[in-house]
């Protein structure tokens, strides 16, 4: 019997999102839906600091709680391991939302599209594979894997970051990968959330905090070709800096004035939710929060939660900023 799962080794992922857009245009997902997702997190302490991709997805537990959770019993498990909702029982109770720890569903009343301005015929292009007002997730792509191909984000990636395939066939891309890894680098499988239970697929390879782009064969940081010039040597140049001063501020002015006269350009943004804090980012459960920025004094000073609050400032300035419990 096929147990599918995919491995994410993150120190090949790279944070481009390809497997984000070949979702959305596999799934045909509105604004502000996402079934794979990248969170962008900052590990390490200042000077030592470095960005860390985690890509998420819906992980088909072997103990998936939102299973249990429904109370139409319309999420099910197939014989592969793949965990489905079917769109005709569900009935948007939201209780598959809650339960799920890693906030991988999807639970919306309304879809609200790109462009408003579409016809109707652009509509069949784009006509999503699930439903509006019930509960959407990650498939594993189960119409393309049913045909024998991988699933839209795998094929996407193009550091090859997500390897699919059948944890019980010794001889599939998926188990092989682990064996390697294993012996060449000692590293194994982890999920996120253990402590949850859930018995995720879905796991990762190499701990968050190794992400270095050496691992990919990549350029490292550039070398200064030059030392910096003294503090003699720039007083020469006090003409060019008052100058370059003063263009940076003429060219703030005509951005302010741009800015101001495409304001009807920018209400169809600013009507959508942010997707840095309700899409990809703002779904983290508090526990998968808790997992990724871990608070030493208990208060919130993530680079997550500094991110929310100058996004809610900004789209609402005469407004109290409102922080995660």
């Amino acid at each position: 019997m096929a147990r599918l799962a995919m491995l994410i080794d993150l120190t090949r992922c790279i944070g481009c999102d390809a497997c984000t857009v070949a979702c959305k245009q596999e799934n045909g997902t509105p604004v502000d839906v996402f079934f794979a997702r990248v969170l962008n997190i900052e590990a390490g302490k200042y000077p030592h600091t470095k960005r860390v991709y985690l890509p998420m997805l819906c992980y088909h537990c072997e103990n998936p709680p939102c299973l249990k959770a429904c109370p139409n019993k319309a999420i099910f498990k197939r014989q592969d391991g793949v965990v489905l909702i079917d769109q005709d029982r569900c009935r948007g109770t939201g209780a598959c939302v809650s339960s799920c720890p890693y906030g991988n569903i999807i639970l919306q009343e309304k879809d609200a599209w790109y462009l408003n301005e579409d016809e109707p015929y652009e509509r069949d292009f784009v006509k999503p594979r699930l439903q509006p007002n019930v509960a959407r997730k990650c498939t594993y792509c189960v119409q393309r894997v049913d045909e024998g191909l991988d699933p839209a984000c795998v094929v996407a990636c193009p550091t090859h970051a997500r390897i699919f395939g059948d944890l019980d066939d010794p001889t599939s891309e998926i188990s092989t990968y682990i064996e390697q890894e294993k012996v060449q680098t000692k590293r194994y499988p982890f999920p996120l959330l253990p402590q949850a239970g859930t018995k995720p697929a879905g796991c990762y390879l190499g701990t968050m905090a190794s992400q270095d782009s050496a691992t990919l064969g990549g350029r490292a940081a550039p070398e200064r070709a030059e030392p910096l010039p003294t503090r003699g040597s720039r007083s020469g140049g006090k003409l060019a800096t008052v100058l370059a001063l003063l263009g940076i501020g003429l060219a703030s002015l005509v951005s302010s004035v741009q800015a101001q006269d495409h304001e009807g350009e920018m209400h169809a943004y600013e009507s959508s939710m942010c997707a840095s804090c309700h899409g990809p980012l703002g779904r983290a459960t508090p526990a998968l929060r808790s997992f990724l920025w871990p608070s030493t004094s208990g208060s919130s000073h993530s680079s997550f939660e500094r991110a929310r609050a100058r996004c809610l400032r900004l789209r609402n300035p005469t407004s109290p900023t409102k922080t995660w419990n």
